[in-house]
């Protein structure tokens, strides 16, 4: 039986193809008579990324039947942060009472990191 601390850490990057890819019905005035405009755009690149995985938390774990049994439970929180991979759309700078094709939300810019994190449980039966 025992507690571990565990703080496992990974970087690294990442090459791919990346499609950014909107498509918007809009119209000019407010009545449902008035015509429907699309608006589609799309952005595509190839990149490298860089990512870094974190994680911490504790684990227990307990053999049974002369160690051919073990028992394991797990809690933590983990982070991955994805370098200048913010690509969600640009709608501040949009002007939406007046929009027009020519507006770009998706242009190949980096509007920052993009970082997932949150709680895990995890639960192991090995025999």
């Amino acid at each position: 039986m025992g507690l571990i601390f565990m703080v496992p850490r990974g970087v690294s990057v990442l090459y791919g193809h990346f499609e950014v890819k909107t498509d918007d019905d809009f119209r000019f005035f407010a009545s449902f008579d008035s015509p429907l405009i699309g608006n589609r755009q799309k952005d595509e690149l190839f990149a490298c990324r860089a990512i870094v995985d974190s994680a911490l938390g504790l684990r227990w774990k307990q053999c049974f039947c002369d160690n051919r049994i073990a028992y394991m439970l797990q809690i933590g929180w983990e982070q991955h942060l994805f370098f200048n991979q913010n690509r969600f759309e640009d709608i501040v700078r949009l002007d939406v009472r007046f929009p027009s094709r020519s507006d770009v939300k998706n242009p190949q810019k980096s509007r920052g990191d993009l970082c997932l994190q949150g709680l895990v449980v995890s639960s192991r039966i090995d025999f």
